[in-house]
């Protein structure tokens, strides 16, 4: 037989402070319960034995027949061994977040649940901190306001008539939430192109604490179309704004509503919101820094929550805050807006209908602003990323060219012709300048003159032969120990060289 449901044990160590609930005294009575306390025991005897090395239990028979202690007041006590084959009902005990059907919501919503969200930094509307502030009003608390006062077009006295007001009000009344959530929160949402889901459990959501037991589960909500969203922040914030892994599921929620009917209270529906909403203004905030090096926290409220109860609809505002110590969650807000008593007339009821479809337009552009800012920022860190890649592509092609055969270092030298005659060599060379010594500036002459001839060949441009010449005449200048230039004689037919070779076959 299983176990009533309850928070597993760490919930309530957890807590700063412990209400007597139902669920904890439930909780109290199973850790009072005889058979507990037994199993505790035994464990601690059998620990203590294992430790001295020696058996989980004691021969009490064979103890006691060595002269040892009279046994007969243990007669009959059931044997260690045997009070451990006793297995405890027990539940699980985790930190993953558990789903609370409808029937348990009344008392699962409890006081501690409320501790909790305190503990956690979600606080509820009216809350005062130990040291009697309040928190900060949200910084676009009269915006709000104002947007909620603007005339609705899809509603007025010809196309709600009293009439339907007087139906309005028997529905209202009914005790089935189901019934509620068929004939008149449909009135109150509207017809719109909003998408809009209920009764989805947020399955895929990380928690803001770490052993929290309920999930958001909220009966009606507004988000975005899983497209609308670009691929890069949907992967990046999948489980912050990604609600429920149903594809075609709204995603990124800010407005949510909890419907309580007359037999339901309003403390659970309170405790609901509290949740519904931390969760929304977390998914803006995602959203509103993302690819942010540091977040911004500008006070403003962007998610809304809403609680339809008693033939009344309670309006709320959730907003954040920075952390007031660093390691800490940021602190989550809730400002009531308005309370609207849509039964007491039919102007109020125009006017809490009204108030209602301004705020699902209100809490739509909040969301579409967003999105469009981390989307444009994906966008262009990937457009970005893309231009690098491209660039390092260019970058590589282009030196893959200049390292190809163009290049003049790299060409090879050309091969000396087989018929070259040394004499008509020597002579060129002797036309050509002074002839300079080997290990002096003739060396680079000859370097210079290689180069000249190799890039002649190549069809590289004459200016670049020319630069070449020019430095080898700039080493000559520079070298230390220069050779001297000889004058250049006047142009004459015939080389010295030649002339005396001549003069010495005439003397012959």
């Amino acid at each position: 037989m299983d176990s009533p449901w309850n928070f597993p044990p760490t919930f309530y160590d957890k807590l700063s402070k412990v209400w007597l609930t139902p669920l904890a005294l439930q909780e109290l009575d199973r850790q009072s319960a005889p058979q507990h306390q037994l199993k505790l025991g035994v464990s601690k005897t059998s620990h203590a034995s294992a430790r001295r090395g020696g058996s989980s239990t004691l021969d009490s028979t064979r103890f006691a027949s060595a002269c040892g202690p009279d046994i007969c007041d243990i007669r009959g006590l059931p044997r260690t061994d045997q009070s451990m084959q006793y297995h405890e009902p027990t539940r699980r005990e985790t930190t993953k977040p558990t789903r609370v059907s409808a029937q348990k919501r009344s008392i699962a919503y409890d006081a501690n649940f409320r501790q909790h969200c305190e503990d956690h930094h979600m606080y509820p509307p009216f809350y005062r901190f130990p040291d009697s502030r309040r928190p900060p009003k949200p910084a676009n608390l009269n915006e709000i306001r104002q947007a909620l006062k603007v005339p609705s077009g899809s509603l007025s006295p010809s196309t709600a008539s009293e009439s339907a007001f007087e139906d309005f009000q028997c529905t209202s009344m009914t005790g089935s939430e189901s019934t509620l959530m068929a004939k008149v929160i449909p009135f109150i949402t509207g017809d719109t192109d909003i998408p809009n889901e209920g009764h989805l459990p947020f399955t895929n959501l990380d928690e803001r604490t770490k052993n929290i037991t309920l999930r958001p589960n909220p009966d009606f909500f507004d988000g975005a179309r899983p497209e609308a969203i670009d691929q890069g922040v949907r992967e990046a914030l999948y489980r912050t704004v990604v609600p429920t892994v149903k594809t075609d599921a709204p995603i990124a929620p800010n407005l949510f509503l909890e419907v309580e009917s007359t037999t339901g209270t309003l403390d659970v529906a309170k405790a609901q919101v509290i949740l519904d909403g931390a969760h929304g203004v977390m998914m803006m905030h995602a959203l509103q820094n993302h690819l942010l090096e540091k977040p911004v926290y500008d006070d403003n409220a962007y998610s809304f929550t809403a609680i339809f109860h008693g033939g009344c609809l309670y309006i709320y505002a959730h907003y954040l805050t920075a952390p007031a110590e660093l390691g800490q969650n940021p602190r989550c807000h809730m400002a009531q807006l308005h309370i609207y008593a849509l039964t007491a007339s039919h102007e109020a009821w125009l006017d809490g209908v009204g108030a209602f479809r301004n705020l699902r337009k209100l809490a739509k552009k909040y969301r579409d602003q967003f999105i469009e800012t981390a989307n444009a920022r994906v966008r262009r860190r990937r457009a970005e990323a893309t231009a690098i890649e491209g660039g390092t592509r260019a970058t590589e092609e282009k030196s893959n060219e200049v390292s190809g055969p163009a290049i003049v270092s790299g060409c090879p030298s050309l091969p000396e012709s087989s018929d070259s005659n040394p004499e008509t060599e020597e002579t060129n060379n002797e036309l050509d300048g002074p002839h300079l010594d080997r290990h002096g500036q003739g060396e680079a002459g000859d370097r210079a003159h290689s180069r000249l001839a190799t890039e002649a060949s190549t069809g590289v441009e004459t200016n670049l032969a020319s630069s070449l010449a020019s430095e080898a005449r700039e080493k000559d200048r520079n070298s230390p120990h220069p050779q001297p230039h000889a004058p250049r004689s006047p142009p004459s037919p015939l080389s010295p060289r030649l002339a005396k070779k001549k003069r010495g076959g005439d003397d012959g």
